[in-house]
């Protein structure tokens, strides 16, 4: 896993290329080298209705929430967070640089392993095994 789900307000869109952001998150993921590459999933969803700090066209926010499986080491979740909203805080200096005032927040949350069924498929169809080399090595 795991999935990386960046909720942000629209009008960061102006500001930033979330495509971009997305992609970065999603490098930062894969550079922890806790997670198979295949299995990291990263979206972003953009709010059109929200309210942040004063509630001013200025303010703007993006939460991240990185969804894993149970098993890692709380030190682990830290450094994970830590290396992601370092990921966010360059991201959105652009932004800032526009006049926003960028709210920035970043959630670990485990994932209960028995209310979830997950698989990867590969190109010809059959499932990846989770704990199986990556093609990358």
């Amino acid at each position: 896993m795991p999935h990386l789900i960046a909720e942000y307000s629209q009008n960061l869109a102006d500001s930033i290329p979330i495509d971009m952001l997305l992609r970065e998150l999603h490098k930062t993921a894969e550079a922890s080298g806790i997670f198979q590459p295949a299995t990291i999933r990263t979206r972003g969803i953009p709010c059109a209705a929200y309210v942040v700090g004063e509630g001013t066209p200025e303010d703007a926010f993006v939460h991240l929430e990185a969804r894993i499986r149970p098993g890692r080491t709380e030190e682990t979740q830290w450094r994970l967070a830590g290396s992601l909203m370092g990921t966010l805080k360059a991201a959105v200096a652009t932004a800032q640089d526009d006049g926003l005032r960028v709210g920035l927040t970043v959630e670990i949350t485990l994932i209960p392993p028995v209310r979830v069924l997950y698989s990867t498929l590969n190109p010809d169809g059959s499932i990846m095994e989770l704990n199986a080399p990556t093609a990358t090595g």
